[in-house]
């Protein structure tokens, strides 16, 4: 049943007991209707949105943004297709056939610090305790790669076999799913601010200092890295810095400001900003100086392409997916946002599920990864939770 307000309460008939009060529009209900298996509840608000909800548990499934104006009906067709008519004039079609039923592990250690995936699809999450390795299909634990170190870096190369990860003092490569084999770190460098893998480059892995870059041999293991940039200057700090193609800049963020090497002058400030780049072309996406809002910029002939606006708080971390076409962010407003770049739109909006769970303290995301097929997403939170989202969640990525 609907309510004049914004909650939506779920009875047992013909008892009518109460079961549960489902939260989360924030303005009034316009129209509640179930899917043809009972499975599901959808709702409609003039906040805008339609909500799905588990009708088993009261889960929130997902939240459907595109509408311009109120939201005032809603309706499910046999064949599970979803279609929402607003005030902004327009009638959208959603297939709940995608809908996620999104799986959950949990890491030994207490905060997901960094999420990639390897050639063989499993997935490596460092933490402040070390790095674990799981099976996205099966969510399966395949045991822990290193422990007893707090992870705060780890990249894999192009070819997804060989797993770097920064500890203090020192590097570790691990190649093939072998033993991790230490690389100590000159003292004098401090800790590295971000590690870099060129896009056709499997043998070197990239660590940027403050005041320099260096490249580490993943053939000839125990040779002295090579300096290949240097730091911005004297009393500047390099905050990120990541490589965009093989053929482009290096392109850093330096004392709030993105920067360009080679070009001069900054990009755009911001505030510490979250930097990604697209390994097949040479863009990068960055959050601007408020944290909120993102930008898609392009590296090869200077000129901002996008500007997309949608989280309320903080971004956490962003990446491209591996063709290219699409964005995921995390931020936290607890959301994991799926976004067309080229077009500046937002292709969907998924909620951290428990996050409408008051937690003390609160639980938001801090990472996010594409799998290497673009077909599923991790999203890491601070509390160890990993979440997998499937590609049939959204429309992640164009073929």
């Amino acid at each position: 049943a609907g309510t004049t307000t914004r909650a939506i309460l779920m009875y047992e008939l013909p008892s009518g007991r109460a079961l549960r009060t489902l939260t989360g529009h924030t303005r009034p209900l316009a129209s509640l209707t179930f899917g043809p298996k009972g499975d599901v509840l959808a709702s409609a608000a003039w906040d805008g949105t339609v909500r799905l909800w588990s009708v088993e548990d009261g889960r929130p499934l997902a939240v459907l943004h595109g509408h311009g104006g109120r939201v005032n009906r809603v309706v499910i067709t046999p064949d599970e297709r979803l279609f929402s008519a607003s005030d902004d004039t327009t009638v959208r079609e959603w297939d709940l056939r995608s809908l996620p039923d999104v799986p959950a592990v949990r890491a030994k250690g207490p905060r997901i610090n960094v999420l990639a995936f390897l050639a063989d699809g499993t997935l490596a999450a460092a933490t402040d305790e070390g790095i674990e390795r799981w099976n996205p299909a099966t969510c399966a634990a395949l045991g822990i790669i290193m422990q007893g170190h707090a992870i705060g870096l780890i990249g894999v190369s192009p070819d997804g076999r060989t797993l770097a990860a920064h500890v203090p003092g020192a590097l570790w490569l691990q190649q093939d799913g072998r033993a991790p084999i230490r690389q100590d770190i000159d003292p004098t460098l401090g800790d590295p601010l971000q590690m870099i893998w060129l896009p056709t480059d499997d043998q070197h892995v990239l660590l940027a200092f403050a005041h320099g870059l260096f490249a580490w041999s993943c053939t000839n293991v125990g040779d002295p890295p090579k300096r290949v940039g240097s730091g911005p200057g004297v009393g500047a700090t390099l905050l990120h810095a990541t490589m965009a193609t093989a053929a482009s800049n290096l392109v850093w963020s330096i004392d709030e400001t993105v920067t360009v090497e080679g070009r001069g002058g900054p990009l755009h400030a911001g505030w510490q900003p979250r930097v990604a780049a697209s390994t097949t072309s040479g863009l990068i996406a960055f959050d601007d100086r408020e944290g909120r809002d993102l930008v898609v910029y392009d590296t090869r002939d200077g000129t901002e392409r996008s500007r997309l606006v949608g989280h309320r708080e903080q971004v956490r971390a962003v990446a491209f997916s591996p063709g290219g076409s699409r964005l995921a962010s995390v931020a936290q407003d607890d959301t994991l946002r799926i976004w067309d770049w080229a077009r500046g739109e937002e292709i969907m909006v998924l909620e951290r599920p428990g996050s409408e769970t008051a937690a003390r303290p609160p639980v938001h995301f801090t990472a996010v990864a594409w799998s290497r097929d673009g077909k599923t997403i991790a999203t890491g939170s601070d509390d160890g939770t990993i979440h997998l989202w499937y590609s049939n969640h959204a429309p992640v990525e164009e073929p």
